[in-house]
């Protein structure tokens, strides 16, 4: 099995705001800090979703006993706030992003 880590990165704002990880559209819960999970070797998607604002979808491949390291966050700094109307009207889709980090 290979592991999927998908480190949060830490902003004070967005610390009461649960993630979920969507890994082959099964939801994972993505704690503070670090989450890792354990993947069947082969092609798999992922994305990040917060409420109703998500990341794009990403995909990627993971062989046997390899560890991928994705990091998620916000896309706007803290003062958030003041875009989050617009943001979940006009970029749903990117007002959050999941990135490999290499």
């Amino acid at each position: 099995m290979g592991k999927a880590r998908f480190i949060r990165k830490m902003n004070c704002t967005h610390l009461p705001n649960k993630y979920l990880i969507f890994e082959n559209n099964k939801k994972i819960l993505l704690e503070d800090g670090v989450t890792e999970v354990e993947l069947r070797p082969g092609y798999h998607t992922v994305y990040v979703k917060e409420r109703k604002l998500c990341s794009p979808l990403i995909e990627f491949e993971i062989m046997e006993d390899e560890t991928i390291e994705f990091e998620v966050g916000y896309t706007i700094s803290d003062l958030r706030v003041l875009f989050d109307i617009w943001a979940a009207i006009f970029k749903r889709h990117n007002y959050m992003y999941i990135k490999k980090r290499v």
